[in-house]
């Protein structure tokens, strides 16, 4: 990937846009089997015109460090759809915590969304192990086998 820009605002989905330059590499993971849904739940009312998409404040959802959001695309909202959700201030790496506070929100057609409403939902899947990760553990096994174990004696 190398160098490039990463822009975000720097409180949420307001205040002012701010842009850092990065140094960024593929990451490769291996996804565990285990996730699970998180609800995506609505923290204060808003009042929506049919194809207006708005940011909207959202119940704070706390992602662990290696975990990974994988969009679950069921609408489960009568008025729209969530199309993402974000973060404050600068973004984090998968390998930190991060605090999910707001969602995008796509209305197909005019409503209010109150608050404490069900706006959507997401899968969250923890990552194993990194590929990295997994290839230096292989390794180290292979070398303990070729290093220290007993050739069989006849």
């Amino acid at each position: 990937m190398g160098k490039m820009k990463i822009s975000y605002m720097a409180e949420g989905y307001k205040g002012e846009k701010k842009t850092v330059d990065i140094i960024a590499k593929p990451y490769e993971f291996i996804l565990a089997t285990l996730g699970c849904w998180e609800s995506i739940i609505s923290d204060e009312t808003v009042t929506l015109n049919k194809g207006e998409i708005k940011a909207v404040k959202i119940k704070p959802l706390e992602l662990k460090p290696e975990e990974i959001i994988v969009s679950c695309p069921i609408i489960r909202n009568a008025i729209g759809c969530v199309l993402s959700i974000g973060v404050e201030g600068l973004p984090k790496r998968v390998e930190q915590a991060r605090r999910i506070t707001f969602a995008v929100f796509c209305a197909y057609q005019e409503g209010k969304i109150e608050k404490d409403e069900l706006l959507g939902v997401i899968n969250i899947f923890t990552t194993a192990v990194s590929v990295s990760a997994l290839a230096r553990i292989l390794l180290k096994i292979r070398y303990a086998f070729t290093h220290f174990a007993r050739p069989k004696i006849r």
